[in-house]
């Protein structure tokens, strides 16, 4: 279960048809009139190198668009910011240790799973607990060969600079920051003993919810990366999802008016289940349907979510 929910911020089989799809959506209709073209897309922001090239409605939203929008800033000087400002807030700064916060049967098995991986407890042990999750989902993803380095997001902004495309992000460093924070509401025990059971599950849930982003199948990528998290974390997913989805409909009307051409490409948990963004702005009046493009060349087309 926690590895689903960590897979949400870190975090199928492609159909043979002819036509194929994607988690890209199009504006289709507003209150008010609009010149400019609007798509939304899902990032997941850790891939496979064998994931590219992506679904072609990817690239046509790309082309399509002057401006690219990300959830935070892509540029060097805000990932460093992040990084630098993260790094405190993740580790103790008192003399706490996951030794001294965890039960000694949880940490017991966090050291045998660690120091079985080949690594030593030194390095984690500093660690606030939501953090050592973290990073031992990156070292389980890295081993499968999904990496940040070939995430959407890092993909498009890296060619939005090459083609002279503008790039903005939604939040700030801090917000980002501030929603990978609420992990600390969640018992130190819980986090570890839930990370250590489901680490195994890893490749299979990483494959499934990479097929089913591929093929743009929204109510399965809900059940397999939101649903435990909203089900069994109600505070967290309010905090991850649900506020920061509120918090950028002001900044996604605004670009929508702008009568230029956008897309905006955030996380895929973002844009499904019943508190997506998409169903957001729908209630303010928008309405989207996903892109669906002939692969053997014919015109756009697009249809509602109906996986």
């Amino acid at each position: 279960m926690m590895i689903r929910i960590l897979a949400v911020t870190l975090l199928l089989v492609v159909s043979a048809s002819v036509y194929a799809e994607a988690c890209v959506w199009r504006l289709s209709k507003s209150p008010e009139p609009s010149k400019g073209s609007f798509y939304i897309a899902g990032s997941l922001h850790t891939l496979r190198k064998s994931d590219y090239p992506l679904p072609v409605e990817y690239e046509t939203a790309y082309k399509g668009a002057q401006h690219l929008t990300f959830e935070m800033e892509m540029d060097p000087q805000s990932q460093m910011e992040f990084m630098q400002k993260l790094g405190p807030l993740a580790s103790f700064a008192d003399d706490s240790t996951l030794e001294s916060v965890l039960s000694e049967e949880v940490y017991t098995e966090l050291r045998k799973y660690v120091e079985g991986r080949g690594l030593q407890m030194a390095s984690l042990n500093k660690q606030k607990p939501w953090m050592a999750g973290i990073v031992l989902t990156f070292i389980d993803l890295q081993k499968m060969g999904i990496s940040p380095a070939n995430g959407v997001d890092v993909h498009f902004a890296a060619r939005a600079g090459e083609d002279g495309k503008t790039v903005n992000g939604l939040e700030t460093v801090d917000g980002q920051i501030a929603a990978l924070l609420a992990f600390e509401d969640i018992p130190a025990d819980d986090m570890i003993r839930n990370c250590l059971a489901d680490i195994t599950q890893m490749r299979e849930i990483m494959d499934d919810a990479i097929a089913a982003w591929k093929r743009g199948a929204g109510k399965v990528l809900d059940e397999l990366l939101v649903q435990d998290l909203r089900d069994d974390f109600p505070k967290l997913y309010k905090t991850m999802l649900i506020d920061r989805n509120k918090r950028w409909l002001e900044k996604l009307e605004a670009k929508i008016k702008s009568g230029d051409d956008h897309l905006v490409i955030v996380g895929t948990a973002h844009l499904v289940g019943p508190d997506s963004v998409l169903n957001m702005l729908g209630k303010l009046g928008y309405e989207f349907e996903q892109v669906r493009v002939n692969t053997e060349g014919a015109a756009l087309e697009i249809q509602g979510d109906d996986d």
